[in-house]
């Protein structure tokens, strides 16, 4: 309800200001509902789903339909340049014409500013979803959004499936991605945000349940639908893994590169000028004619009160941003599907703050990327993966074998390989025999097993076994110096 009524203060395009209006109603009932119903202690899990499918009814999908009615009507107000571009594109990639190469003045948007169709700053991903209409004409369900739409709900609900999250964590974060106003003014305007969003978050769960060409191949979806999916691959790559545990950047990689290949190669064969000015260039506002997105970030604030540095800046502001990702890539490199969500989301802040040319309603990816990270892909202690680490060095570790009266007694050195701690134990295994605990033997048990790590101990017989001096089964406990 706040953030509508910041909409409504701050927006300028007229259909989102519509929207914003017409929204104020349905999000301040919803918001009254949920205080009742959080009063009231008794509003479960089918209660909450009950009450946000019929916000998003409200907020998202009647307005929606209504939009789509108008321009069957004839009202232009009905409709975005988003829209028009989308369809008008897929229009000319039919009739053999390069999307990239053309103008569009002679259609739809010809009462539009130049910018809106000199250039064609998506992907071609975005195509697809202009194709029903350009192929089968008007109609009801043949709307670029209508499409966009429905592929975004589909790859959202396969997220929230798949994911190992109760329906308790992962509504509220579909509240984020398709009731917070950020989602239903995207979709009514007919961007493409929500669908990218949607399918970087599939690509996410995909990453936490170590699926990685299936993960790979979600993203390169995205990123060959829009740039703003290019963030995330390089930290999904350093966390995917394969069901082993072992790492996956390269089937990762290799799955999002073949997506996107397949779709941008032959435009970027056909005129690599044209492709790289609409795509690259224009949308980091050095194109010929001024970009549409034009929020006053930090970035056009420098850029306006240095005009004598603009060279400069043009090169050091994305440079801070490449540098800031390279530090959180290599420095505090992403072992999970969260931690690479959270990393994603610092750098998109940054560069949206830092962009010469950009919008504030970008910030809905580092908020549904946060929200999902916490909600969805946070597992709880119990459930996480051992931590792999390496073993203590013999400079650092005294082995303490002790005798029937508890006295230390012998020293020890250890080798082997390296070593796997159970989560929430003091236990160590090999990292081919895990070790764990159980209620009835518990962390420090000194039953042996056989054919692997005793339940508890520090070390198996095998490969991460320690050379003792003197002893016998069970090995002397580590004892760690500072």
């Amino acid at each position: 309800m706040a953030a509508t009524a910041v909409l409504l203060a701050v927006e300028r395009i007229p259909l989102q200001l519509d929207w914003a209006r017409a929204a104020v109603g349905p999000y301040t009932a919803a918001f009254l509902l949920a205080l009742a119903v959080a009063l009231s202690r008794r509003g479960g899990t089918v209660v909450r789903g009950a009450l946000a499918a019929s916000v998003f009814i409200a907020v998202t999908a009647v307005p929606l339909a209504g939009k789509v009615t108008a321009r069957l009507e004839g009202r232009p107000s009905a409709v975005q340049s988003e829209t028009l571009l989308t369809e008008q594109a897929a229009g000319a990639l039919l009739r053999g014409e390069n999307p990239y190469a053309v103008s569009y003045r002679d259609g739809p948007l010809a009462a539009w500013p130049p910018s809106a169709w000199l250039y064609l700053p998506y992907l071609p991903g975005v195509m697809a979803f202009g194709l029903p209409r350009a192929v089968l004409g008007p109609g009801p369900f043949t709307d670029a959004r209508v499409l966009l739409g429905l592929v975004a709900l589909a790859a959202a609900a396969a997220a929230a499936t798949l994911s190992r999250a109760p329906p308790g964590r992962w509504i509220p974060a579909l509240l984020f991605l398709f009731v917070l106003p950020t989602g239903p003014r995207d979709q009514i305007g007919g961007g493409d945000d929500v669908v990218v969003l949607s399918l970087m978050l599939l690509s996410l769960t995909l990453v936490e349940r170590r699926s990685p060409r299936s993960a790979g191949v979600a993203l390169g979806v995205a990123a060959a639908i829009k740039q703003t999916a290019w963030p995330l691959v390089p930290f999904a790559a350093a966390a995917a893994r394969f069901p082993s545990g072992r790492p996956a950047a390269t089937r990762f990689l290799a799955a999002s590169a073949m997506i996107v290949a397949v779709t941008a190669a032959p435009f970027l064969a056909w005129d690599p000028g044209a492709f790289v000015r609409d795509t690259v260039l224009y949308p980091m506002g050095l194109g010929t004619h001024p970009t549409l997105a034009g929020d006053r970030t930090l970035g056009r604030w420098l850029i306006e009160t240095f005009p004598a540095a603009r060279g400069a800046l043009l090169v050091l502001l994305p440079a801070a941003v490449l540098a800031t990702g390279a530090v959180l890539l290599l420095r505090r490199r992403p072992t999970s599907a969260q931690a690479a969500a959270r990393h994603t989301a610092v750098l998109l802040i940054l560069a949206i703050l830092l962009a010469t040319a950009g919008r504030f309603g970008y910030l809905m990816y580092p908020i549904n990327l946060l929200a999902w990270g916490w909600l969805v892909l946070r597992r709880a202690p119990r459930d996480r993966e051992p931590d792999t680490i390496s073993p203590p060095s013999p400079a650092r570790t005294r082995l303490l074998d002790r005798s029937p009266d508890g006295s230390a007694t012998s020293s020890a050195r250890l080798t082997g390989g390296p070593c796997r701690r159970a989560a929430g134990t003091t236990a160590w295994a090999s990292s081919t025999s895990r070790a764990g605990s159980s209620p009835s033997t518990g962390p420090r048990s000194r039953t042996p097993s056989t054919g692997g790590a005793a339940p508890g101990w520090p070390w198996s017989p095998a490969s991460c076994a320690p050379t003792a001096t003197g002893g016998t089964w069970p090995p002397p406990w580590p004892e760690t110096t500072a």
